[in-house]
């Protein structure tokens, strides 16, 4: 795998948007070489039925496909330049998600309420005062790993990425109010990958679970609620957004290395900020492969793209450190002012809970 050390040297000078297009450039190009003899093997195998669902995880050279045993088998006996297979599960959406507290999402709009009013949660940490001084998230792109997002809810639908690569009629959009709903535009919608990244029609975002551009199901109500903390814009009547002028692109991964194709992406395409309350705990069957987690947390890094996390809601159930789930569990990015001890340092700043009516870090 390239080193952060060298992605860093290389980079080091460019601006920070030039040095994020860098990065994708030389990892891609990266794998575009040492992955070419096991790229036209697993292309072979698909035409013959063998393999399916070939993707290039070039961040972190590696590629993540479903194969047959024998497939498996044959490049693990053939192919040096393989360090490594690993299964990667379908896991349960519920133990994946890391539970955000409960409160009132929607306040009966008051008289002359102009803005909105905040959760309590803003204004313990004084989000209205970094608005009044001309702050509210504008010209930031917020990548959210979740499990989807009502992108057409009436506090986000303002706030959503629209992806213009894909915008085939050159109108400037990707979504349109069609008179009663809003849909993706019709004049987008014509099953070709029209910006050359691997995605069909991914208009806003993507799900890496099913693979397709739809991101919302009826179960996520968990992610609508996480991208609502992140740019809620207060339409219905509450102010939940700490950055409501920031825009949100929505992705739905389940195992692991749908989180890192989720990662990838979103770097991918621009994010400055990516953000997720999924975990990947312990506890899991099988573990949580840290070293990649950290592969993909120091190619975030190197790209200059902060990532917060959720570090479960498990408290010391398991044991330090093993309570402090992947990718959360990564050396943060910031380091205090009287910190000795130093493990490294990559893109994630882990996150807790903490009940907004009294700022208190919420015991289980």
């Amino acid at each position: 795998q390239y080193s952060l050390d060298d992605l860093k040297q290389q980079t080091a000078l460019l601006p920070k948007k030039e040095r994020q297009k860098e990065v994708v450039r030389i990892l891609r190009e990266f794998s575009n070489t040492k992955q070419h003899n096991v790229r036209n093997y697993l292309e072979s195998a698909q035409r013959q039925n063998l393999v399916s669902k070939i993707d290039i995880l070039w961040a972190a050279n590696t590629i993540v496909f479903s194969a047959v045993p024998e497939v498996i088998y044959y490049l693990a006996e053939n192919y040096e330049e393989i360090s490594e297979i690993r299964y990667s599960p379908e896991i349960d959406e519920n133990l994946l998600k890391d539970p955000i507290e409960n409160v009132q999402t929607f306040y009966p709009p008051q008289p002359n309420d102009n803005p909105p009013l905040p959760q309590i949660g803003l204004t313990l940490i004084n989000a209205p005062a970094v608005w009044a001084a001309g702050d509210s998230g504008q010209g930031v792109l917020v990548g959210n790993l979740d499990d989807g997002c009502d992108w057409d809810h009436p506090d986000l639908i303002n706030n959503i990425w629209h992806n213009l690569g894909e915008d085939a009629d050159n109108d400037g959009h990707t979504l349109e109010w069609n008179g009663s709903s809003w849909v993706f535009d019709p004049g987008d919608v014509n099953g070709i990958d029209n910006d050359t990244n691997g995605y069909i029609d991914d208009f806003i975002g993507w799900d890496f679970w099913n693979g397709d551009n739809n991101v919302y199901y009826s179960s996520s109500s968990h992610g609508t609620s996480t991208s609502g903390i992140v740019c809620g814009d207060g339409t219905n009547g509450t102010q939940t957004g700490v950055a409501p002028r920031a825009k949100i692109l929505p992705l739905r991964p389940n195992g692991e290395s749908q989180y890192w194709l989720a990662q990838q992406y979103a770097v991918a395409m621009g994010v400055d900020i990516i953000t997720s309350s999924l975990s990947y705990k312990w506890y899991f069957s099988p573990q949580p492969n840290y070293p990649m987690f950290r592969q993909l947390n120091d190619f975030e890094l190197a790209a200059g793209v902060v990532h917060t996390n959720s570090t479960s809601n498990d408290g010391n159930s398991t044991g330090i450190p093993f309570n402090i789930s992947a990718p959360g569990n990564t050396p943060t990015s910031w380091i205090h002012p009287d910190q000795t001890l130093v493990g490294g340092l990559s893109s994630v700043i882990g996150d807790g809970n903490v009940l907004a009516s009294t700022d208190v870090i919420v015991s289980s």
